[in-house]
């Protein structure tokens, strides 16, 4: 974009102007300016001297929320001053979007509500408190001032959401029959490093054996604060599960206990009478459960295959929790699925949901559906290493463009990768390297630490796999082979 002829215009007092048309301010209280400047063709921003502010106070007091204080000096003649404010949850704003603003007196203000939309959809769910990130852009009417990457800030401030009328815990535990109902002892459910309110999804294992199953094998479901007493508690929300006592459901609604008019009243238990290995999630924002049979293996079919399930591209996906799995698949531009069995009847047959997100270098991230129809689409055809989280229906697909050898034993010791070449489906890499008689070496993908293996060169591990030592010295032939599982590594 052309920049727009500047004029001066001396000392400017802008009538009030806006992201939206007629706001209404409620009287707001302008902050005295203070801390970092930002500036950008003839307009100045500062941050104002409240960087930290809980929503439901400024609602209860009728305030909007100064977010920015403009200093304006070269202007465009007869142009309104417009601001389009972004919100991020980190100063890269790689992922952020648009918050409705106003515009009065120079001074950039967001509404309690409009503050919360945009916080709930783009940075959190969880009602804590937490550091978020504004910025803004500059118009001339509808014309950008400077070009597309000119904004003002980032500012830092820290907020504290409404309060929500659903709590989630941290954590939740399962006791029942596998741990003979004993608060201190219960299972701990897996969980990401997330807020409950961002992933509300929660998993476990379980084993029911053939004679538990005939006596019924019982569950039911607390949270971390009742855990915590290291006994039962009679309140809101201290034990989930199904409304009927003794219920053989396998999925369901979770009812939590609660405190009436005319006392305690507790959740029912589940009994279940199947033997087998199961996968139980809970989605404590949806308040259901699930048992469903845990999944020993995903396998990845796709066009580098030639869609037969007889091709030994259909790759084998490994899992040591039954909810996070991975494999090396050779993948090409035709697409891809990950199914639970070698048949498209599987009890998991999914595909992409939506548009997944393709990077410059050629890695996929996006979710998936189970039943969906639509193939997961690369940008180019080669070796990729797989993850998929199945309890969250999220997959990651990261392109390898080089495999090598690093390590104090290897010709560029720990500070460069020696590289190996592929063959030609991509599955077998090899090379001659000259090793020193002592230290250790790893596998590394793409020169950098994200994607690596080592432990036993029979069964090579990725999960931070330990050091490989070295084979002796002199040049050896080593292969890398990644065409099933367990990949290996053989050092001639």
């Amino acid at each position: 974009m052309k920049k727009l002829s500047i004029f001066l215009l001396g000392a400017l007092a802008f009538a009030a102007t806006s992201c939206e048309d007629d706001p209404d301010f409620n009287a707001p209280i302008q902050s005295n300016p203070q801390g970092p400047v930002y500036s950008v063709e003839g307009v100045t921003a500062e941050l104002p001297s409240e960087t930290s502010f809980v929503l439901k106070d400024y609602a209860d007091a009728g305030r909007n929320i100064s977010v920015a204080n403009l200093l304006v000096t070269d202007f465009p003649a007869g142009k309104e001053l417009k601001v389009v404010t972004y919100i991020s949850k980190d100063e890269s704003f790689a992922s952020s979007r648009e918050v409705i603003c106003s515009v009065l007196d120079n001074t950039v203000y967001i509404t309690p509500d409009d503050f919360e939309n945009a916080y709930v959809s783009g940075i959190s769910k969880s009602p804590a408190a937490k550091d978020i990130y504004l910025r803004f852009a500059v118009y001339a009417d509808n014309y950008r001032i400077g070009n597309e990457d000119s904004y003002l800030g980032a500012f830092k401030f820290n907020v504290t959401p409404y309060p929500s009328d659903l709590v989630i815990e941290d954590n939740y535990y399962l006791l029942g029959t596998i741990n003979g109902w004993s608060v201190p002892n219960a299972i701990k459910f897996t969980h990401s490093d997330l807020s409950g309110y961002d992933d509300p999804i929660f998993t476990t294992v379980v084993e029911i054996t053939q004679a538990q199953a005939d006596a019924g094998w019982w569950w039911k479901i607390i949270p971390q604060s009742t855990f915590d007493t290291g006994d039962w508690v009679d309140g809101n929300y201290s034990a989930f599960g199904p409304e009927e006592n003794g219920s053989e459901d396998m999925e369901g609604v979770l009812n939590p206990s609660k405190m009436e008019g005319d006392g305690y009243k507790d959740t029912g238990a589940g009994c279940l009478y199947e033997a087998g290995t199961y996968m139980l999630t809970i989605n404590m924002i949806e308040g259901t459960y699930s048992f469903t049979l845990a999944i020993p293996h995903l396998y990845i079919m796709g066009d580098a295959a030639g869609w037969d399930w007889n091709s030994p591209l259909v790759a084998e996906m490994q899992t040591s929790d039954y909810t996070n799995y991975y494999a090396f698949a050779r993948l090409s531009v035709g697409g891809y699925k990950f199914t639970s069995d070698k048949d498209w009847a599987a009890t998991f047959n999914l595909g992409v949901d939506g548009t997944p997100e393709v990077d410059a270098n050629h890695n996929v991230v996006g979710k998936l559906v189970n039943g969906g129809n639509n193939n997961v689409l690369p940008d180019e055809t080669g070796l990729y290493w797989n993850h998929v989280n199945l309890p969250g229906l999220s997959f990651e697909s990261y392109y390898i463009s080089t495999l090598g050898l690093i390590g104090d034993c290897t010709p560029n010791g720990w500070d460069g990768s020696t590289a190996l070449t592929p063959s030609a489906d991509g599955l077998v890499w090899e090379g001659d390297i000259e090793f020193k008689a002592t230290g250790e070496f790893k596998i590394r993908a793409n020169d950098a630490w994200d994607i690596s293996l080592g432990g036993d060169m029979n069964n090579l591990g990725w999960d931070n796999a330990p050091n490989m030592p070295t084979p002796g010295a002199g040049m050896k032939h080593v292969v890398l082979d990644l065409s099933q599982y367990p990949y290996t590594l053989t050092v001639k």
